[in-house]
């Protein structure tokens, strides 16, 4: 999986393997992931939790929400982040993150 900053691969044997891990970089590997399954059971336990794979991040005065509620506040916005990297590292990725923006 390939995205702006990078990529994400699964490393893989053709042997079978119990798991495979979930690696980030491309000149550094590191390991993002202990398993492909650990990652997506992260993300969509992140999707359930706090709506997406990053907490938002609204000011309060943005033009674009100035008729409605719609905001989020930096402590709010703090403890979202918290929230991700307590799922992230649950299912074991060393980063606390689900991918890097």
């Amino acid at each position: 999986m390939s995205y702006e900053n990078g990529m994400l691969y699964i490393v893989g044997s053709e042997t079978s393997a119990a798991t495979s891990p979930v690696m980030q970089g491309e000149d550094k590997c590191r390991l993002w992931f202990p398993s492909f399954t650990n990652m997506m059971l992260a993300i969509a336990e992140s999707l359930e939790t706090l709506g997406g794979l990053f907490p938002p991040s609204i000011p309060r005065h943005d033009p674009r929400y100035e008729d409605t509620d719609v905001y989020i506040d930096r402590d709010e916005e703090r403890e979202q982040w918290k929230t991700l990297a307590t799922i992230t590292k649950k299912y074991g990725s060393p980063h606390g993150i689900i991918i890097t923006n």
